[in-house]
């Protein structure tokens, strides 16, 4: 049970990691950059990879209005959420 759990906290700490450079360097040009407009239902993956997500309708006042909520479930089928620049993301097709 210990290993799964260290296993766990690597994979969220390597995940971290990879959606933070994702949003710095495509940070750098958002203003050249097209973004897609994204709708509550939409299957969107980070532009740098990891899992394919689900953006949620808005409930209440989460990030700024730059911004959308996003859920997917962790490898270990943990209910997870985050916003999102939609710089980041990209559209996707659901995984099965």
């Amino acid at each position: 049970m210990r290993a799964a759990a260290s296993e766990a906290c690597c994979n969220r700490r390597l995940y971290n990691r990879r959606r933070a450079a994702c949003e710095y360097t495509l940070g750098d040009y958002a203003e050249v950059m097209e973004t897609e407009v994204f709708k509550p239902g939409d299957v969107v993956r980070l532009k740098c990879g990891g899992p394919t997500m689900v953006i949620a309708p808005p409930a209440g006042v989460v990030g700024s209005q730059d911004s959308v909520y996003c859920l997917w479930h962790s490898s270990e089928g943990v209910l997870q959420g985050q916003a999102f620049s939609p710089v980041v993301l990209r559209r996707s097709t659901p995984s099965s």
